[in-house]
């Protein structure tokens, strides 16, 4: 193979992994805007059954990198989120997206600083995080297991 043709499948083959590898892990920009709400269960990578994810179900709306706002319009709940990566407790790496009560957060941060409480004070619980798609991701607290919260979300409307 001549230095031109392998210059150029060089050349194609970091572009097709700049364009494939951004879309494997959802970020914080690829939530914001319009609402999200459970269609399914989502369990083992696959969307099945009835969604289990409390009151997630009932809609989120990711406002910005660090706000969400979860239920139903007008009797919305503010939190907090962040996205890690992690290990699963099969010992999977994992992207990991965790929920904290700015409700709870508040009331623990009263009388201490933020440095002297733990955020498993205020946390309201982890789920590992796949894309499903542009408009949809599968969120479970146990991958690959039924009895973990779950659920398949998917974006309902753009604002």
């Amino acid at each position: 193979m001549s230095k031109y043709r392998k210059k150029i499948v060089n050349g194609l083959t970091i572009c097709m992994l700049v364009l494939i590898l951004p879309g494997c892990n959802i970020t914080e920009n690829d939530l914001i805007g319009g609402t999200w709400v459970a269609t399914s269960g989502y369990i083992d990578g696959e969307a099945t059954g009835e969604p289990d994810c409390g009151q997630f179900a009932l809609g989120m709306r990711f406002v910005d990198e660090e706000t969400l706002y979860v239920g139903e319009p007008g009797e919305e709940e503010e939190f907090e989120y962040e996205i890690r990566d992690g290990i699963d407790y099969y010992g999977e790496e994992r992207r990991f997206i965790e929920f904290f009560n700015v409700n709870r957060k508040e009331e623990a941060l009263k009388e201490k600083s933020e440095d002297e409480v733990p955020k498993g004070m205020y946390s309201f619980g982890s789920f590992a995080i796949e894309r499903g798609g542009k408009d949809a991701f599968g969120m479970e607290t146990r991958p690959g297991k039924s009895e973990g919260k779950h659920c398949y979300m998917e974006r309902q409307d753009s604002e």
